[in-house]
């Protein structure tokens, strides 16, 4: 090119030194390869995995053209619009999208002409209404209004309901339009495949091609960047850019992958995103080029469309490759990858001349200074790869405590001393050393209690017979020269003086696993803990808070404070932060509650799951930077310069359906039973998995429910009325729309519920009271002593008569009961635990009932699990549920999935028992253990399944019909990926529509928070839930049968 520039290939800065953009756009300092990098496909519910066009209308649905259809996206949720679900429609190649003046979306599709999405509802444009060709390849809206379409016949305006075209006839050099854009001046650009590039400037059109020094005449797309420079990518000839009527082309010399060159896009920073057959690359304003692909990570190299949403989050269609999204991390993470010798980090530490020590699991101690990684293992000298607790004492002198080994000492950064049980440690597994005021180094050890090492001995058991034996887990002095140990079960102790005291839940301490300490600079003392949140000992008395309080989780590994005002936490679920003085107006009664807001994979952690119980478990080096170990690799935090999402999502209510029928607002529901299902939405995509919903039925609701992470609202037994739905939304950093969406509809009441009929009937029996009470008197005095007479006969009759059904009815109790234990034994031994682990729970509204489950494994390492509910419950649905089953064990070992099972399965009941109306739901899916465990999961009719993973609890459904409505009903199925301690609960209505003496149903949102807590075994949860509902109850009898089977992978050290 002229003017050539040097091209930075690869000199980028390690990762870890990475610190997060305040803007919510792609940090332009980031390595290209190291952004978080999110991909979706067909099996997440993509249509198809070729995303050739991606656009975002202002009501911020995201949306995505593929070769079988165009999908509406919210980042949970795919909406799929085909052939065969919209009738409009006459093509799924979708290869071009933007949105209209008006919030309209406008789709190019090949072959079946343009269309607009406008309202719900689709119209289409082909050649019948003036398109030069139904091969629509490009669709862009000009500034003023104008809507430009680039077809395989030439080019059409769409102005005020006019089509009008432009052809090589009026100058265009070639038909084959592939892009448009219009320039700053109003001149409009028009790429071609095979004519170059022409400008039309007051109606006449000047062409640009490789005779005027564009590099190839096949161009794919056009671009303006904000310097009004224009980008014309091309087939074969690589990115051209044209500024002040010179081209300049990039290609292979400068840094390109390839010189097949697709999508072109300028985001926010001025940096130029460039889509190529070889991965994507990114511009910078100093020209130097960087590239991600299938090497780096990309999920395919061939890149078809690119997207910066109003979020700053980059999307790329890719061929074959699904949709991949592109966005900034909040926190840094060093990693195997960048240096490290072990991917498990246990412990870190800053030492005097600001390196950080980094202890990991089996690699030994690393060293991180200057941006260079150093590694010491017992090749070196060290006593142990498994580095659990660091120290530099006053001296200078690095002191390194294993998980076996003993302690190493090192001077110089090398390794010179070792203390271990034969230099007279009580155990080599050291998990705390602290230097007190005075230099005496005290050692904290599993099992050992606590040593102290001074001038050059070791005292064994330094504090007393208390301490023997304990697990210590971290050493502290406080201001006042009192030593504090916590200890992993028996509690927190203190020696002071020369006695010791201890501290344990009987005083009020959340949990006697007392994990880390930090005393602030009032001297308050933050106790963390495991299982019992964080407690805080101040002026002689101990306040504790807890998840139920607001805390995010009940675990904390370590409590780091930063300048900000925040205590920081790590857990098995991610890093959290809470206010401090939000904790201090709890405890002192002023707050009736806090929140907590919480990091994860989300924000860039490799592993939400965090390390800790050893000495330190995270520390917080004198730039202000929080570092945390986890299982893989070390988190970096700065809290000042944390980004935070302040936009807050849009809310939509999409669907409402009443006795599984849609709704439109304001609609008026003729009577009848109302099953009501609401669908709503917020649509914020950079975490959608941590966006929070509250919702109310006014009219109906008393206050707003806390809907977490759900998507969907259901509700049974709604009286006559008018009533509005509200739904409210927050982002991942609890920014709320405050305004939401709303819902309006009418349930119409039966004529006997209407005002006017009491009173049609009150006044019709006060006309008739006064003749029917004189007729009454004359009869009463004629039965009178008819009745005397009737009553001695009749008085035997019934002793006889209640003898009789005495007898029978012990005879039907007799044989319920057999019934009752048939129905028990039908139900299957569960799997024994493996890579998962298998619970169940059964809890019949009466003697018998209408639930069935069924585990059985088809074939090995592959276990198919049924749940269904019959109609109705007792006798009659016990026949059903027979039936079912009957069915059900002809075809469960079918080793085609399970939607085809369930598919046979509806067609044999509908089928053969049309007599019977054996309406169920059913859920069915395949455990599939491998290299990694997987469900596949089909639905016909049932609740939706609850999935537990590390950030938060999600709602799995599929809307399908019941089993036995509809004789040839398709059914889908989708696969779920289970990682280590993701938890799976399938469950019948019965378990959450049970409700408590004042009416309220026991919810979905209960089971939720059961499932959740990681903290109980799976076998306590399932049970856990049928006793929480009994005490939920008061008691009362069950309302309807309650069936629960639920899933555990299992973590390697399960």
């Amino acid at each position: 090119m002229a003017g050539k520039r040097s091209f930075l290939g690869g000199a980028v800065a390690i990762f870890f030194t990475m610190t997060p953009a305040p803007a919510r756009a792609l940090d332009p300092t980031t390595p290209v390869t190291a952004y978080i990098h999110d991909v979706w496909r067909s099996k997440d519910g993509l249509p198809q995995d070729t995303v050739q066009a991606i656009a975002q209308t202002r009501d911020g649905y995201l949306w995505l053209g593929t070769l079988e259809g165009l999908a509406r996206f919210d980042g949970v949720r795919f909406t799929t619009f085909d052939t065969g679900n919209t009738p409009e429609l006459r093509h799924n190649v979708v290869l071009a999208l933007s949105e209209g003046q008006n919030g309209e979306l406008w789709i190019g599709t090949y072959g079946g002409g343009l269309y607009r999405h406008k309202d719900g509802q689709f119209k289409r444009f082909s050649q019948a209404d003036g398109l030069p060709s139904d091969h629509v390849r490009a669709v862009y809206l000009a500034p003023g209004g104008a809507l430009w379409i680039g077809t395989t016949g030439g080019l059409a305006k769409l102005e005020d309901g006019k089509l009008t075209t432009l052809t090589t006839k009026d100058g265009l050099p070639s038909d084959r339009v592939m892009s448009i854009i219009e320039d700053h001046e109003g001149s409009l650009w028009v790429g071609t495949s095979g004519g170059g590039v022409a400008r039309r400037k007051d109606g006449v059109f000047t062409r640009f091609g490789v005779a005027e020094g564009l590099s190839s005449d096949f161009v794919w797309s056009i671009h303006e960047d904000r310097d009004h420079a224009i980008w014309i990518s091309t087939e074969g000839g690589g990115l051209n850019r044209y500024k002040d009527g010179v081209f300049s082309v990039f290609n292979r010399e400068d840094g390109l992958p390839s010189e097949r060159v697709m999508p072109v896009l300028e985001d926010r920073d001025h940096n130029v995103w460039i889509g190529t057959d070889a991965g994507i690359s990114r511009l910078i304003p100093d020209l130097s080029i960087a590239t991600h692909s299938s090497k780096t990570g990309l999920a395919k190299d061939n890149i078809r469309a690119l997207f910066e949403d109003v979020e700053g989050s980059l999307w790329i269609g890719a061929s074959d490759g699904g949709l991949n999204r592109l966005r900034d991390r909040r926190v840094s993470v060093l990693t195997a990858r960048d240096g490290l010798s072990a991917r498990s980090v246990r412990t870190v530490y800053e030492g005097r001349d600001g390196s950080v020590w980094i202890g990991t699991d089996g690699g030994g101690l690393n060293r991180l200074s200057d941006g260079a990684i150093s590694v010491l293992t017992t090749k070196d000298g060290l006593v142990h790869n498994d580095v659990w607790s660091i120290l530099e004492d006053s001296g200078g002198d690095l002191w390194v405590g294993s998980a076996g080994g003993g302690i190493s000492r090192l001077r110089g950064g090398r390794p010179f001393d070792r203390l271990t049980t034969k230099e007279g440690l009580s155990s080599d597994a050291v998990s705390a050393i602290y230097e007190d005021r005075q230099g005496r180094i005290w050692i904290g050890s599993q099992g050992g209690g606590v040593d102290r090492f001074e001038h050059g001995k070791i005292h064994k058991g330094a504090l007393g017979p208390e301490l023997a034996g304990t697990l210590v887990s971290v050493l502290h002095e406080d201001r006042a020269g009192d030593l504090w140990i916590g200890t992993s079960g028996a509690g927190l102790f203190r020696s002071s003086a020369g006695s010791v005291t201890r501290f344990t839940t009987a005083n009020g301490l959340g949990s006697d696993l007392v994990l880390s300490l930090h005393e602030d600079a009032r001297g308050a003392l933050w106790i963390a803990t495991s299982g019992g949140g964080i407690s805080l000992l101040q002026n002689n008395r101990i306040s504790t808070f807890r998840a139920k309080d607001g805390l995010y989780d009940d675990l904390a590994y370590q409590i780091l404070e930063d300048t900000r005002g925040y205590l920081w936490m790590s857990c098995n679920r991610g890093i959290y932060r809470v206010k401090k003085s939000d904790l201090e107006d709890f405890a002192a009664g002023r707050l009736k509650s806090f929140s907590s807001q919480a990091y994860g994979t989300a924000d860039g952690l490799s592993s939400n799951e965090c390390n800790g119980r050893i000495q330190p478990a995270g520390s917080r080096t004198r730039d202000g930077k929080l570092w945390f170990p986890t299982m893989d690799g070390l988190v970096i935090i700065d809290p000042e310069k944390l980004s935070s999402n302040t936009r807050p999502p849009p809310v939509l209510v999409e669907e409402v359906l009443v006795d599984k029928r849609p709704i439109a607002s304001e609609a008026v529901v003729p009577p009848g039973r109302k099953d009501i299902e609401i669908r709503y939405t917020a649509l914020s995509f950079a975490a959608p998995s941590r966006v929070l919903f509250k919702y109310m039925l006014v009219g109906f609701d008393r206050d707003w429910v806390q809907a977490g992470t759900r998507r969907v609202a259901y509700y049974t037994n709604v009286p006559p009325g008018e009533y509005v739905f509200r739904v409210i939304a927050c982002n991942e950093d609890a920014i709320w729309n405050e305004e939401g969406a709303a819902f309006s509809f009418s349930l119409a009441p039966h004529i006997y519920q209407r005002p006017w009929f009491f009173g049609l009937i009150a006044l019709t029996l006060a006309l008739s009271g006064f003749g029917v009470h004189r007729l009454r008197i004359r009869r009463l005095k004629r039965r009178e002593a008819e009745l005397v007479r009737l009553v001695a006969a009749r008085t035997g009759e019934l002793q006889a008569a209640l003898s009789s059904l005495k007898e029978k009815d012990e005879r039907i109790g007799a044989d319920l009961a057999e019934a009752r234990e048939f129905q028990q034994r039908m139900l299957p031994a569960l799997p024994s635990p493996g890579a998962v682990h298998f619970e169940a729970a059964y809890r019949p509204a009466e003697l018998v009932g209408g639930d069935i489950y069924d585990v059985c494994e088809i074939a090995p390492g592959r276990h198919r699990v049924l749940l269904a509910d019959a109609t109705g419950h007792g006798v009659q649905a016990s026949l059903r549920t027979m039936v079912l089953k009957t069915e059900y064990d002809r075809l469960k070992r079918d080793e085609r999935g399970p939607e085809r099972v369930l598919e046979e399965l509806n067609r044999r009941i509908a089928g053969a028992y049309p007599d019977m109306e054996l309406l169920c739901s059913a859920c069915c899916f395949d455990v599939i253990e491998g290299e990694d465990v997987s469900v596949r999961y089909a639905n016909a009719g049932h609740v939706p399944l609850l999935l537990a993973r590390e950030e938060a609890v999600e709602e799995v459904y599929l809307g399908s019909p019941f089993l036995g409505m509809v004789e040839d009903a398709e059914l889908n199925s989708i696969e779920l990926k289970l990682n280590p301690g993701d938890r799976l609960l399938a469950f019948t209505d019965g378990l959450v529509e049970q409700e408590s003496p004042s009416g309220e149903a026991f919810g979905i949102d209960r089971v939720s928070a059961a499932l959740a807590d990681k903290s109980r075994p799976l076998v306590e949860i399932v049970s856990g839930l049928l006793s929480e509902v009994d005490s939920f109850a008061g008691g009362a009898a069950w309302a309807d049968d309650a069936t629960l089977v639920a899933i555990e992978r299992r973590r390697a050290r399960d």
